[in-house]
Order: structure tokens, then sequence, then C-alpha cells
């Protein structure tokens, strides 16, 4: 049996004050497989992402998983800049369709409690509508939008119920390797 690539392409602005992410960026890292790159950490010129070799890698990949925290109901604006600048007509869309089939995922934490993110809850939203922009990409790219992992109320997790999440995540983007 073939074992699928996954690339983990993680946002995050502050990752060194991030126990969240720092660790399971670091976990991932080492299921077999996986790629993780920190996009906050590579090169750009005049501000802009190296397209070709980033879409090298995602051509490689069988899924890609964004990785960010949710900051009032978007990713870090650098997530925002590399999609604008790999995404390009040319390989994406517009005929040439080079994702389609692959997988897309977000994997996201919140500040805020599951039962806020609902049609009575505080922010009047489940988090899958918040991340309709994320499934829309997916669409629009003929690839696939697979059910989004999250951490609700990352920081306010005790060790025990974080380590709890960590181990949830990486079991499910391990399997995405089978």
């Amino acid at each position: 049996m073939v074992s699928k690539k996954v690339l983990v392409l993680l946002s995050h602005p502050y990752l060194e004050s991030s126990n969240v992410h720092r660790n399971l960026s670091q976990r991932l890292s080492k299921i077999e497989n996986v790629a993780v790159r920190h996009i906050d950490q590579l090169p750009t010129k005049n501000t802009h992402f190296d397209a070709k070799t980033e879409q090298a890698l995602w051509d490689e990949a069988d899924t890609i998983i964004l990785e960010f925290p949710m900051y009032w109901y978007h990713s870090p604006a650098s997530l925002k800049q590399y999609l604008d600048d790999v995404l390009t007509e040319d390989w994406a869309f517009q005929n040439a369709y080079a994702l389609e089939g692959k997988q897309l995922m977000v994997l996201t934490t919140t500040g805020g409690v599951e039962s806020e993110y609902s049609a009575n809850g505080e922010h009047g939203f489940e988090l899958s509508s918040v991340l309709t922009p994320y499934k829309s990409t997916a669409s629009f790219t003929k690839m696939k939008y697979i059910p989004e992992l999250v951490i609700y109320a990352a920081n306010f997790l005790t060790e025990s119920e974080l380590e709890s999440e960590f181990n949830r995540i990486v079991q499910s983007v391990t399997e995405l390797t089978k």
C-alpha cells in the first residue's frame, strides 16, 4: 500500500509564544509522510511567496492542511497572502486544475468554547460556516474539502485536555497518510 503525503502549511506570526501550535507542529512533523512548513518563516520577494516552489510541494501532496489560530474569524494575513500567491490561475484553476482530486483541510484553534460557535451562541455561526472561504477555495480548484479539525478554547485547556486534543489530531492526520 502506497502512503499518501500530507503537506501542513502553518501560519502563525507568533509561533514561539504559542504553546499549542508550536507543540502541534512538532508532533505533526514526526509523522511519516507529513511535511510541516511554517509559511511565516519562508523567504519572500517584495512580500510575495515563490509560487513555483510552493506549487511543486502542493503537487507532491495528496492532502493540504492549513493550520492557523483563528483571529477575528480569519486566518493570519500571511496565509491569505500565501494563497493569493500560490493559487495562480494558470495552475490552480482556469482549465489547469492541478489540484483536482486533492484534499484540503483546515486545522485551527479558537479562543472560545465550542458552544459559542452556534446559531444561538455568542458568535451566531458554527465554526464550519466561518470557514466557508476555505470550502469555496477547495471547490473552485476542484479539491475535496474534508471536515476541519478544531481545538476550541485552546489557551484555556488543562495540560491533560491539550494532550488529548494533540493525540486526536495526530491520529486524524496519521489516518490521512494511509
